[in-house]
C-alpha cells in the first residue's frame, strides 16, 4: 500500500474540573449577584469586581485622557467603546479627578460597559460549571461541554472573604461579539457609544474621539509600559485545564495533553511530548475517540513506519482500533494496512484490510479506493488475493489515466499484472514512471523493478510490510 503522510493538527479547547461544592457554589453565588446588578445597571455593580478590574478600568482612563490614535486602535472593540465613551462624555479635568472604581461604576451606570449586550439582546448565563484553579482562583463555565469543547465563562477571585468578577477577562469575547456584528467599519462602535452619551445628543465622530484629551509624551510613554495582558484569562483557563486533566476528565486530557505534545503554547505550557503523548493515552482510553486518533497518529508519526519498533506499533494498535471503529477514515486506512502487515500481533489478513478500507473509502477517504485495489491484487497471501474485483474496482480510475500522479498508476500496473494482462501492466507502469515528481524520486527502484517484473511475464506481489512486528 502507498504511504501517505500523517498530519497531526492538536486544536485545544481548555476544560476544568473541581469538587469542592461549597467554593463552586460560592463562586456561583458571588456570578449571579454580579450578574443581577450589572444588568439592572446598578452602580453597586463595583462591589462585585476585583482589584484587577479596578486597575483595569484606571488604565483605560489614562488611555481615554493621553492614547494617540494608534494605541486607541491597538485596542480590543470593547476598550476602544470604554475609551470612545470617556472622551465623548467627560474632559481631561474630570477624568483626572477619577480612579478605577469611579470610572467602572459610570461605565455601568451610564450603560457603556453592556452596551454591546444589550444591542445585542444577550443576557449573561448562570454558570453550569466552576473549576477552582487554586484556593483564590476561579473559572467558571457559560454552558455545559457537548463534548467536543467548553464554553468558558468569567474568572473569579477571592478578596478579603468574597468572591469577585475579574471583569476584564471578558473583553476577548465581548469584542469578538462586537467584530462579528460589524464592529470594524466604524458605525456600530459609534452607535454604541451613544449609549453612554444620550439619546438626544449627536452620535460621536470617532475621528475626532480617536484624539487624546491631552498631549503627554510620557503618559503615552507608560500606557504602552501597563498595556494590559489581554490574554491574562486564556493562561488561567489553561492553568484550569490542566486541573481537570489531572482529574481524569478525558476532554480534558485530550487538550491539554495535545498542548503539552504539540508545544503548541509554549509561553505557557513548556513542550513535553511525553507527558503529553501519556495524557492523550489517557484520554483515548477515557473512551474520546478525537484522543484515539491524536494518539495513534503520534506514535505512527514516522517518515518510513517501518523503522518504527515494533512495540510502539503495538502500543498504538488499541487507540487505532478506537478511532478506526468510531468512524475516522484515516484510522480505518491505517487499521487496514496493519491487517495487512499482521502488526501489533493481528493475523496477516488482506480480507480484513479490504473491507477497512470500503469504509473508509464509504467515510470519504479519497485514496483508500487505491489502496483497496493494491491490496486485492498484490496481496502476499494468494488465497486471499482478488484481481477481478480489484480491475472492476480500477475502472474508475482508469477512466481518468490522463491526470492519475504516479503512485495511482504504479497501482494500475499491478491490477493489470495480476489480472495477466502484461503489456498493459507494462504501459501503466511507465507512464507511472514518466509521471514521478522531483519529490517521489525514492519510488523509482521499486518502480523500475516492477517493470522488469512485468516484462518477464509476472505479476507483483507485496511481501513488504509498513509496520514491522515482534520477531
Amino acid at each position: 500500500m502507498h504511504k501517505w503522510t500523517w498530519l497531526l493538527a492538536l486544536l485545544v479547547t481548555p476544560a476544568f474540573a473541581n469538587d469542592d461544592l461549597d467554593a463552586m457554589n460560592a463562586v456561583s453565588q458571588a456570578w449571579d449577584g454580579y450578574v443581577t446588578a450589572y444588568e439592572a445597571k446598578d452602580p453597586a455593580t463595583v462591589d462585585h469586581v476585583a482589584a484587577s478590574t479596578l486597575a483595569h478600568y484606571a488604565f483605560l482612563r489614562d488611555a481615554a485622557r493621553f492614547a494617540s490614535r494608534e494605541q486607541v486602535q491597538r485596542l480590543p472593540s470593547a476598550d476602544r467603546i470604554a475609551v470612545y465613551g470617556l472622551r465623548a462624555r467627560h474632559d481631561d479635568a474630570g477624568l483626572a479627578a477619577m480612579d478605577g472604581r469611579e470610572v467602572y461604576r459610570t461605565c455601568v451606570e451610564g450603560g457603556l460597559c453592556g452596551a454591546m449586550a444589550e444591542h445585542a439582546g444577550i443576557e449573561m448565563p448562570p454558570l453550569a460549571h466552576v473549576t477552582l484553579v487554586s484556593p483564590r482562583l476561579a473559572v467558571g463555565e457559560a454552558a455545559p461541554s457537548d463534548g467536543q469543547r467548553y464554553v468558558y465563562g468569567p474568572t473569579l477571585v477571592l478578596e478579603n472573604g468574597q468572591w469577585r468578577v475579574r471583569a476584564e477577562g471578558l473583553t476577548a469575547e465581548l469584542s469578538q461579539l462586537i467584530d462579528g456584528n460589524g464592529g470594524t467599519d466604524g458605525a456600530l462602535l459609534a452607535h454604541l457609544v451613544g449609549h453612554y452619551t444620550g439619546k438626544d445628543a449627536p452620535l460621536p465622530l470617532l475621528s475626532q474621539l480617536d484624539q487624546p484629551l491631552a498631549d503627554d509624551a510620557a503618559a503615552r510613554r507608560r500606557l504602552n509600559e501597563d498595556w494590559p495582558r489581554y490574554d491574562a484569562h486564556i493562561r488561567e483557563r489553561v492553568e484550569a485545564t490542566r486541573v481537570k486533566a489531572e482529574a481524569g476528565e478525558s476532554l480534558a486530557q485530550w487538550m491539554y495533553g495535545g498542548v503539552l505534545y504539540a508545544g503548541s503554547m509554549p509561553d505557557i505550557v513548556p513542550q513535553d511530548k511525553e507527558a503529553g503523548l501519556a495524557m492523550i493515552e489517557a484520554a483515548s482510553n477515557g473512551g474520546n475517540t478525537d484522543a484515539a486518533m491524536g494518539a495513534s497518529m503520534a506514535l505512527l508519526d514516522a517518515e518510513d513506519p517501518a523503522t518504527l519498533p515494533p512495540a510502539t506499533v503495538t502500543r498504538a494498535l488499541p487507540h487505532l482500533q478506537r478511532a478506526a471503529m468510531a468512524g475516522n477514515p484515516m484510522a480505518m486506512a491505517a487499521y487496514a494496512q496493519f491487517h495487512v502487515d499482521g502488526a501489533a500481533g493481528l493475523a496477516r489478513d488482506c480480507t480484513q484490510a479490504a473491507q477497512w478500507l470500503q469504509k473508509a473509502e464509504d467515510a470519504g477517504l479519497e485514496e483508500a479506493r487505491n489502496n483497496r485495489v493494491w491490496v486485492l491484487s498484490t496481496c502476499a497471501q494468494a488465497e486471499q488475493r482478488d484481481a477481478p474485483l480489484a480491475m472492476e474496482l480500477a475502472s474508475h480510475m482508469i477512466a481518468q489515466r490522463d491526470r492519475l500522479p504516479a503512485t495511482q498508476l504504479d497501482t494500475l500496473a499491478a491490477v493489470h499484472a495480476a489480472n495477466d494482462d502484461f503489456p498493459h501492466a507494462m504501459e501503466y507502469q511507465q507512464l507511472a514512471l514518466d509521471r514521478l515528481g522531483a519529490d517521489e524520486a525514492h519510488y523509482r527502484s521499486d518502480m523500475q523493478a516492477r517493470l522488469a517484473l512485468y516484462r518477464s511475464g509476472r505479476a507483483y506481489v507485496d511481501t513488504e510490510t509498513d509496520y514491522r512486528s515482534e520477531p
